[in-house]
Formats: structure tokens, sequence, C-alpha cells
């Protein structure tokens, strides 16, 4: 009964939770403090869906908004997705990046939201399931530009483990990086930052391959 009542204490913002989310991540308070924080806002909310369906909706929802800032109309084809990255220390995304201060009102909620994703994950706040599947649609190196990708590895490297717990998502990681890894392998040493990428992708590959060898029952392996 008291629990309940500090929960009926909570105001519910005047904004989406998705909007509470980019606000969290803007202020980046401690993680375990933001974590009750939403639990409470959660268990207020969740009218006929539970709590964990409803955080991972919402954060689905920031994660792609996120993503989609990095958008390049060049990033359909392998060989556009690192071809601007020629020379360039610096990943540079169409509205992220244009100056320092751009890149770190981006880079510093990012990291934070990475770091909040996996707790809130491994807390059992987040749904797990819907979780994993919206980090790996949105980890798609067939149409990614690089800037997505260099976002997306540290979250992924966070729930690698979860993943190789599965063999179809397990399999579908491996689709998406393998043809990556093969297009950065010949153009590694133009630039740190290209170099990083492969090698993070190459670290994926080998950590799937101790957790989860059978995955490799794929011609896709070859070559790289």
């Amino acid at each position: 009964m008291l629990f309940q009542r500090l929960i009926s204490l909570i105001p519910i913002p005047g904004q989406s939770l998705m909007d509470t989310i980019g606000e969290i991540c803007k202020y980046q308070p401690a993680i375990t403090r933001a974590a009750w924080f939403m639990k409470c806002i959660l268990l207020k909310m969740a009218f006929g869906k539970s709590p964990q369906t409803l955080f991972a909706e919402a954060m689905t929802k920031y994660i792609q908004a996120q993503v989609d800032k990095l958008k390049a109309p060049s990033a359909a084809t392998p060989l556009n997705i690192v071809g601007n990255m020629k020379g360039s220390a610096t990943p540079r995304g169409p509205t992220a990046f244009k100056s320092p201060e751009a890149r770190n009102a981006f880079i510093l909620p990012w990291l934070y939201c990475v770091e909040f994703v996996s707790y809130c994950y491994f807390e059992g706040l987040l749904d797990q399931r819907k979780t994993l599947l919206c980090v790996l649609e949105r980890f798609n190196l067939k149409k990614n530009s690089f800037s997505q990708g260099v976002i997306m590895i540290p979250l992924v490297w966070n729930l690698l483990g979860e993943f190789v717990k599965s063999k179809a998502l397990t399999r579908s990681i491996l689709e998406s990086i393998i043809p990556r890894t093969k297009t950065l392998k010949t153009i590694r040493g133009e630039s740190e930052v290209i170099s990083m990428q492969y090698q993070n992708l190459l670290m994926m590959i080998q950590y799937i391959a101790i957790s989860e060898p059978d995955a490799f029952v794929s011609p896709m392996w070859a070559g790289v």
C-alpha cells in the first residue's frame, strides 16, 4: 500500500514516454535513479499493457530517432557506405556532427542511452524480446550508413551475449556484419575509424564463432 501511495504521488510528465527517455539521456542522472524513475512512471501509465512492453516500445522509437539523425542518402550500396569515410578521422552525418558542439550534443546522450538500455534490459525493466529485435533491426549494416553502424556497435556489444542464446538472432547478426566486414577489409588502412569498425565487427564474428559455432553453416563466412 505504501508503494502504491508513492506511485500515486508521481506525476505523469506532460510529454510522450519517448520524450521522457530523451530528457533522461540529455541530463544523464545516475542510471539506477533513472531506472527507478522510469519504473514508477511505467507502473502508473501501463494500463492493460505490461510495463516492460510499454518501455520497450518507447525505447525503440527513441533509438530509431537517434539512428535516423545519421541517415545518409548514399547508404544504399556497400561502397557508398564507406565512400565518404576515406581519409576522414571522424564519421560524419548530415545533422549530428557539423560542429564539435553538435557532435557532443549527440554523442554524450547516446552513450548514456547505451548504458541505460543495457542496465534496464538486465534488470528486467525492458521486454527482452522486443529490445533485442529493436537493436537487431537498427543494426542493419546492409542498409545503414557508416555512422549509423558506429553508434550501434556499443549497444550490440553490450547485448551480444543475449543474442547468441538464439540461433536465429545470431544468424541475423552474422548476415548483417559479414558483408560490411568484407567491404571494410579492403580499405581499413585508409582511416583509423574505418579500421576500428572493421576490428569491432571482426571481434564480434570471433565471439560468435566461440559462443554459437553452428551459426556459421553458411557460405557467407568465406573470405572474411
